[in-house]
């Protein structure tokens, strides 16, 4: 029944989890947490996402991830890099093709950067505009947190030459502007 997923959106519907404290944990070595098929949308709020090779996939349709976390129990296979760099994926065809996307403005993820994976080839970037990840290491393993841009940078980005501020800003981390 192509059943890959704890939980399979399907037939055009639409999933919207919020959640502060729970988990889809999927049976190690067997299913994603989360599938995204037919069309459907599915956003995710808040909640713990673990999966075995991807946590969230999509066949067709849309996530968009605003906050919780993921990571994977089973690695890629070794001719895939054995690795983390299908955490969020797509299926290749739909999404060249943008009938599978996934738009990411907040969570944090394991060993996976979603501004710039692997998952769709080299430099894959799942960040919604007026977004960024921030890295922080933890023993074996890097955790990435998706932010959003602060005042200076949106300007910059968006290709401001001046950035005039109407309140104060306090920055908690050093940025570069060119």
């Amino acid at each position: 029944n192509k059943v890959w997923s704890m939980i399979s959106v399907r037939n055009g519907s639409k999933l919207i989890i919020n959640s502060k404290s729970g988990s889809v944990v999927a049976r190690k070595n067997d299913a994603y947490a989360i599938d995204v098929r037919d069309g459907s949308t599915l956003e995710i709020n808040g909640g713990e996402y673990v999966g075995n090779i991807s946590s969230v996939y999509v066949l067709e349709g849309t996530a968009n991830i605003n906050g919780g976390s993921y990571s994977i129990q089973q690695l890629s296979e070794p001719a895939n890099g054995g690795d983390e760099r299908f955490t969020l994926n797509c299926e290749d065809a739909a999404y060249k093709a943008g009938n599978a996307v996934i738009n990411v403005t907040g969570g944090s993820f394991v060993n996976f950067d979603p501004s710039n994976n692997l998952a769709e080839g080299a430099g894959t970037d799942f960040l919604a505009d007026g977004y960024k990840t921030l890295s922080e290491k933890d023993n074996s393993k890097t955790v990435y947190t998706v932010v959003e841009l602060n005042p200076i940078e949106k300007a910059v980005a968006e290709g401001a030459n001046t950035v005039v501020l109407s309140e104060d800003l306090v920055l908690d981390e050093t940025i570069a502007v060119a």
